[in-house]
C-alpha cells in the first residue's frame, strides 16, 4: 500500500520520490498533513497450504480524531484457517459511532452463495454475521469488559462458531456501513450492488443492529468524501486535498477536503 503526493503514482514501478511504503501495524502513520493512516492485515481467502493477506486501513483526521474504516478484499472469519477480522473489530468497537462512523466492506456475492465458491469474500449472511461479532464488541467496550468478559447477557461467538446473541437492539446505532466490491451479475435483471444491499439491509433489520447500509456508488459524495475511480492530480486552490491509494478496483482515490 502506498500514500500518495500530489502527482498521479505509477500502478507498476512507484517512484520512491512521491510515494512511501507503508506497513500493517496498530500505529497511525502521518499521510498528510492532519491526515493519519493505520494498515491492519485481514485474510482474503487460500491459497496452496497458505491464505492470501490483504488489509483494512482506519483512515483519521488528526486534528478531530473522526475517522472511518475501509476494507480491501475480505473472508469471513468463520471459515478463516486463522481469524483477523476480529482484531479490526476490537479495534473498531471503542470507537463507533462518537468518532467512527463509517465503514467501507466488500460483499461481492448474493445471499445463498457456497462458502466453497466465496474466494476469500463476502456475502450477505457472513457480512451480517461479522457486524454481529462487531456489535458484542461494542457492548462489551461501552461496558468497558475485557476480550474473552461478556456481561451475562451476552456473549462473545468463537469466530468459528457463532451462538446466539441477545440484547444487540442498536448496538450499532449512529454506524452506516457502505457495502461494495459487488460483483456484476448479466442475468440479474437490476444492478447487483443494489440486490446485494437489499439484503444485508433486511438481514440486519431482522437482527436490529441499527446500522445504516448504503450501496457505495462511484462518484457518490459522503459527507466531506468525494469518491472516485481514478487517480488526478491536485488542482492548485485554496482547499487542501489528500490523495490515497486504497483498491484498484473499488476505491480507487479517496480525496479528504475542507468541502462545506
Amino acid at each position: 500500500m502506498y500514500a500518495s503526493g500530489p502527482r498521479r503514482p505509477s500502478f507498476f514501478t512507484p517512484n520512491p520520490s512521491i510515494l512511501r511504503r507503508l506497513y500493517p501495524d496498530t500505529e497511525y502513520k502521518q499521510i498528510h498533513p492532519d491526515i493519519s493512516l493505520c494498515m491492519v492485515p485481514v485474510n482474503h481467502g487460500k491459497c496452496g497450504n497458505g491464505t492470501y493477506e490483504s488489509a483494512a486501513f482506519f483512515i483519521r483526521h488528526d486534528p478531530t480524531h473522526a475517522e472511518f474504516l475501509f476494507f480491501g478484499d475480505v473472508e469471513p472469519d468463520s471459515i478463516a484457517i486463522t481469524p483477523q477480522n476480529i482484531n479490526i473489530w476490537r479495534l473498531a468497537a471503542p470507537r463507533i459511532p462518537t468518532t467512527l462512523s463509517a465503514i467501507f466492506i466488500e460483499c461481492s456475492w448474493p445471499s445463498g452463495r457456497p462458502d466453497s465458491l466465496l474466494y476469500g469474500h463476502m456475502s450477505p449472511e457472513h457480512l451480517v454475521a461479522e457486524l454481529e461479532v462487531l456489535a458484542i464488541e461494542v457492548i462489551r467496550a461501552r461496558n468497558n469488559l475485557q476480550p474473552g468478559h461478556s456481561p451475562p447477557s451476552h456473549s462473545l461467538p468463537p469466530a468459528r462458531k457463532r451462538q446466539k446473541t441477545t440484547n444487540l437492539d442498536g448496538a450499532l446505532s449512529g454506524l452506516c456501513v457502505y457495502v461494495m466490491h459487488c460483483k456484476d451479475d448479466m442475468d440479474c435483471g437490476q444492478p447487483m450492488n443494489r440486490v446485494i444491499v437489499d439484503q444485508v439491509r433486511a438481514l440486519v433489520a431482522s437482527k436490529r443492529l441499527g446500522a445504516e447500509i448504503v450501496a457505495a456508488e462511484q462518484g457518490m459524495r459522503i459527507g466531506m468524501f468525494l469518491l472516485l475511480s481514478f487517480f488526478f492530480a491536485s488542482p492548485r486552490s485554496s482547499k487542501q486535498l489528500t490523495l490515497v491509494y486504497l483498491h484498484a478496483r473499488d476505491l480507487n482515490a479517496l480525496i479528504l477536503s475542507n468541502v462545506k
